[in-house]
């Protein structure tokens, strides 16, 4: 039963790397910590679409959100 969940857990993980957008978004993270604004600019991407797919990201632990002020970084 464990390794099936944690088969199921490589599976969510991969499945959420399969998109060009999430990669996009993780790309624009791949130096430094960045708000969602500068995210939207870097990845080219809607906001919407951008906070939709962080929000994702961060149910599978591959990124990590920290609030500074008003602001969310990533």
């Amino acid at each position: 039963m464990e390794l099936s969940t944690s088969l199921e857990n490589v599976a969510e993980i991969f499945k959420a790397l399969g998109s060009v957008n999430r990669l996009e978004i993780l790309a624009a993270l791949k130096t430094e910590c960045e708000s969602v604004s500068a995210i939207v600019e870097r990845a080219n991407l809607p906001q919407p679409l951008v906070s939709h797919n962080l929000r994702l990201l961060r149910d599978r632990e591959l990124v990590r959100a920290e609030r500074r002020g008003a602001y969310v970084y990533y």
